[in-house]
């Protein structure tokens, strides 16, 4: 008795051009036929020899792998032949029923004798039926088939089958046949058959094979097993294809838990909620939620089934699942499944979820965090809610940023709103309890806070003449100060002076002078313009700085200044200053020189302004240096003319012509 056995076919792929140019190169003898698809335990095919160049028209021969032998079966493989439409087996000689089939590989011979040597050959059909080149034979020898367990009984409850038998050791393997399914068992004697409907069933007990097909069957035992109870659990699990279907067996009856109702299987539970008609089912979250508690934990019952969420060419499909107090979501990429619950879950429903720019959950929801908050990571950003603060949104640089300086536990605090972008030149902001974090792509990503904060937003933030921040702010300056720079200048502070701005050549020159750690100190005004010339000023603790477009920005302090500003500051006769103040003269003095002449100080004397042909006479004496010494006086007015006087004697100017007067 012969048949053709499908189940038993290996499958390959063949066709490619090389094996085919290969397998004709095979056919006339020129190359040995491939040995590196030969199945796993079997010696490679070989062709019956060289093909004589009259029969190169006919198909090669298959490359026959070696028979093998499993009890009264023998089963033969073998590579299959482009062209061919059928195959010829031969035993002992003797042609057997062909074998219809282009892809047909494998054939078994079954219910041999056992003992018996029998002789194998296999040529390919074309579709005109003409047989082509004979393979190589191969042999074989029937064993004595495998003995058919003894023993076996069932019984049978409702939906159950009870299966036992005669046991043949702890590594004994048997295999379960019922109306043509077979389950391996291995190690035991005993088998349930559950989740089974109202009917007849036949079960028959065999050993396996090598290649785990049945060995001798025992004699069938038949059972009518009545149908378990209709309950709304049964229903679900029935509709999702009962043991085939995705939950599989069950491994449990159903239970009481939390009020309701359970009912384990292999791969999840079907639940029904205290007073509910209706069940649901857990697959993908099944472990997980079990790990939260089940139904008697903080997501408490479902309320919907599993939920398969769409894909995209660029996104995989995820999952989800309702539940009384949460949500679980699984996605590929993401792992999990996640928790998501409360607000943070709203809000993230309200962006677009999954489908959102913030994509599937990388976290649980958790919370504990300072003040109560919580928060939750997803693909594309975070969300943080307190109760203070509500739900918001956390991404890219400035959430970095905000990161960096310890999240909600740093000074900033939690957000206050979600990131803003859009304003000037493409740059973005997001406010927080503590400040605030600026973001732009030629400055970078700083925070900004306090009362330096507040005057940068009082001259109109990024808008205003400052523009956008390039550095954090810096504390622990002079006195306890702090300074941060923007764009276009620097805010200062200090607890006496406040918050000022300082920018352009004022703010240079104050640099020049050592910032607040030079004379000047901090500032205590910001820079006022609008005066003679189109000057402007700026007045620092300890001097001022002026600026016009003739003399630049220069510094001017103490007794000269207060000397210049007797004579009117920039609108007197001495005009802008043209240099800064130099010391080290003649017994400690001092100098500066304005547009209209120059203020001298020394300790002695005090600081007297010198200009006009009085200064010129006096220089003409070698200044401080020289005879008369420093003024000791303003200039004041003579018959035809003025005069100054200096600490040994007196330059006068009459008549346009200079005398000098010595003591």
């Amino acid at each position: 008795m012969t048949r053709q056995s499908g189940q038993d076919r290996p499958h390959r792929r063949r066709g490619a051009r090389s094996v085919v140019v290969a397998l004709a190169l095979c056919s006339i003898g020129l190359v040995a036929p491939p040995a590196s698809a030969a199945p796993a335990g079997t010696t490679a095919p070989a062709t019956s020899g060289t093909v004589s160049p009259s029969a190169t028209s006919l198909l090669p021969a298959p490359g026959l792998y070696d028979a093998r032998v499993f009890g009264t079966r023998v089963r033969l493989d073998w590579v299959v032949v482009p062209g061919a439409v059928g195959y010829q087996v031969r035993r002992d000689g003797h042609p057997l029923p062909p074998i219809s089939g282009a892809s047909t590989g494998s054939w078994s011979d079954d219910d041999l004798q056992v003992g018996v040597s029998y002789s194998y050959t296999v040529s390919a059909v074309d579709s005109r039926g003409v047989e082509g080149a004979e393979s190589r034979a191969v042999t074989a020898v029937p064993e004595p088939p495998v003995p058919a367990p003894t023993g076996l009984v069932v019984t049978v409850s409702p939906g159950r089958a009870e299966l036992s038998w005669d046991d043949l050791g702890p590594s004994a393997e048997y295999l379960v046949l019922r109306d043509g399914r077979s389950q391996r068992v291995s190690g035991s004697a005993r088998w349930s058959d559950t989740d089974l409907l109202a009917g007849q069933y036949t079960y028959r007990l065999a050993r396996p094979e090598a290649d785990d097909h049945p060995g001798t069957p025992s004699d069938p035992v038949t059972v009518t097993v009545p149908g378990e109870p209709s309950t709304p659990i049964s229903v679900v699990y029935r509709a999702l294809g009962g043991p085939e279907g995705v939950l599989g067996h069950s491994v449990t009856g159903e239970y009481a838990r939390a009020g309701g109702t359970v009912r384990d299987y292999a791969n999840g539970s079907v639940l029904l909620a205290p007073g509910a008609t209706t069940a649901y089912y857990t697959d993908f979250g099944a472990s997980r939620y079990a790990q939260l508690g089940g139904p008697a934990g903080s997501l408490g019952w479902p309320t919907s089934n599993p939920v398969d969420l769409a894909g995209t060419p660029m996104r995989y499909a995820g999952h989800r699942q309702e539940f009384q107090g949460g949500s679980l979501y699984e996605y590929p990429l993401t792992g999990g499944p996640h928790l998501v619950t409360g607000v943070i879950r709203d809000r993230w429903r309200g962006l677009g979820a999954e489908a959102g720019a913030l994509g599937y959950p990388l976290t649980d929801t958790v919370c504990g965090l300072r003040n109560g908050g919580c928060f939750q990571q997803f693909q594309g950003g975070s969300l943080y809610w307190s109760a203070a603060t509500g739900v918001r949104r956390i991404e890219g640089a400035i959430g970095s940023r905000w990161a960096a300086q310890g999240w909600e536990r740093g000074t900033l605090g939690y957000p206050t709103t979600d990131a803003v972008c859009g304003i000037r030149d493409g740059g973005c902001y997001q406010h927080f309890q503590g400040g605030s974090v600026y973001s732009y792509r030629y400055t970078g990503t700083w925070v900004v806070g306090g009362a330096i904060r507040d005057r940068w937003a009082a001259q109109g933030w990024e808008n205003g003449p400052l523009g956008y921040p390039m550095s954090d702010e810096a504390c622990g300056l002079r006195d306890g100060g702090c300074y941060q720079l923007f764009q276009w200048g620097s805010v200062h502070w200090s607890p006496r002076t406040g918050p000022r701005i300082t920018e352009g050549a004022i703010r240079d020159a104050w640099g020049a002078q050592g910032w607040e750690r030079g004379g000047l100190g901090y500032p205590t005004t910001e820079a006022a313009c609008g005066i003679r010339d189109g000057g402007c000023f700026q007045v620092f603790q300890g001097g001022s700085v002026y600026w016009s477009r003739g003399t630049g920005a220069l510094p001017v302090s103490g007794a000269i200044r207060d000397a210049w500003a007797w004579q009117g500051w920039e609108n007197g006769r001495l005009g802008y200053p043209i240099r800064g103040p130099v010391c080290g003269l003649r017994d400690g003095g001092c100098f500066q020189v304005f547009q209209g002449g120059s203020v001298y100080w020394s300790p002695r004397t005090g600081a007297r302004p010198v200009s006009g042909a009085l200064r010129d006479g006096w220089a003409s004496q070698g200044w401080e240096n020289g005879r008369l010494g420093y003024p000791v006086g303003d200039a004041y007015g003579v018959p035809g003319g003025s005069a100054q006087d200096f600490q040994q004697g007196t330059v006068s100017y009459r008549d346009n012509r200079v005398s000098i007067t010595y003591r």
